[in-house]
Parts: C-alpha cells; structure tokens; sequence
C-alpha cells in the first residue's frame, strides 16, 4: 500500500511516504519554512520511492486542530495533489496523530494532548490506545483551563496513569490539572506529531474505507 501522510499543525514540517513496506520520512522543526518545504520534499521522496502521484493508494493530512497557517498548507497540498488523479483523501485530527506519535515514541497509552490555542483557552485532546491504534475518550474540545471539567463536558479520567503532551501544559498547565482533577505522570513539551505516526491510522481507516475526495479536504479549526 502506498500512502503519503503530510502534518504541519506544528513547528515541524512532517512528511512520511508508504511505499509497500518500505517507510520514508521527513520531519523537521522549521517554524514558518512549512511552504518552502513540502513540495520538493513530496517531490524528492516520491522520486526515491520510484513512485508517480497516481500510485499512490491515498493522501493523508492532520486537519487540526492547530496552527491556522500549518493546517491550510496541508489541506490545500493534499487538494492540489489528490484532484487531477482522484486520489482519496485520508484526513486525521492533529491530537490523535500527537497521541500515536506518544505511543509509537514512548509508549504512552493514555494521553492528554493540550495545544495553546491563544485567548487563554487551549484545544484539549483526550486520546488511549486501542489495538495499538490512539482512539479518542471525547472529541476534540476547544477549552478554557479556568472552567471546570465537569462544565466542559470532560469525563472523570481518574484511577489510570496519564501523560501528557503540548505547549498548552506550558501556560496553563496548573489550571490544567485542577480543571482535570489530575497530574500527569509525565509531561513531554517537546514532543511534536509526526507523519510516519500517521500511517497507522490512515491505513486501518483506508481499510474501512473511509476516506473523502480532495473537495472535502479541509481544515478543522475547532473554534
């Protein structure tokens, strides 16, 4: 199975291509260099994975949510390239990928994924691996530390071991914890979603069939 995922909801300009059981990969943390990346790195691993745009069996994206900019880049790539060959479009929400990426990088099977989303409010992802795929508790929420999990509609993750990871934890990481009724036993701010993640997901969800057409290819602000 071929399949290009492509993730730039962060810093980091993450690119990962399938090719049979071959992996190919490209991450890098290039604040604002997304645009200038993406294309020649497509276009260069797609050339080292003996590959044309019409071999590949799907085109994966993070939709969000995210880095407005990072989220459009990826979302209009992915339309630009699956379009004139009708390839079908995988689209991934940026926390799951962050929480396979925990897993995958350190083994955590229950995440909390918390993104700065500005305006003292964070996007709050609540993820536990399933059969090895991240599998999410709720659905992604756009969150204010202040409110408490109850009014947030959060359920009560106590009696398991947590983890963390995001820039959220950064600012608001002490609101966080009373709001969750919880501490993480560990908290990663370093860690960034990748691509090679997201081919997980997108092939147990290209199996199921359920993928869309470059038209339906957007991005989730989650605002």
């Amino acid at each position: 199975m071929n399949i290009l995922a492509l993730e730039t909801s962060t810093a980091a300009c993450s690119i990962a291509l399938q090719v049979s059981k071959e992996l190919l990969v490209f991450h890098e943390v290039a604040p604002m260099q997304h645009t200038q990346l993406i294309l020649p790195k497509i276009h260069e691993m797609l050339k080292e994975g003996n590959l044309n745009l019409v071999d590949l069996d799907a085109i994966c994206f993070s939709e969000g949510p995210g880095s407005f900019t990072g989220l459009r880049i990826a979302a209009s790539v992915t339309q630009g390239l699956s379009f004139p060959h009708q390839i079908p479009v995988i689209s991934l929400s940026s926390m799951a990928v962050w929480a396979q990426t925990a897993f995958i990088d350190r083994g955590w099977a229950n995440t909390l994924v918390c993104v700065d989303a500005k305006m003292e409010a964070v996007y709050l992802g609540i993820y536990q691996i399933n059969d090895g795929l991240a599998q999410p508790v709720m659905n992604d929420t756009f969150f204010k530390p202040k409110q408490t999990f109850e009014a947030a509609g959060i359920p009560t993750l106590a009696n398991q071991k947590w983890y963390a990871v995001g820039d959220g934890w950064v600012n608001y990481g002490t609101n966080l914890v009373k709001s969750l009724n919880l501490e993480p036993q560990k908290i990663d701010n370093a860690l960034l979603p990748k691509a090679s993640a997201m081919l997980f997901l997108a092939t147990e969800k290209l199996r199921r069939s359920e993928h869309c057409t470059a038209f339906e290819a957007m991005p989730n602000y989650l605002r």
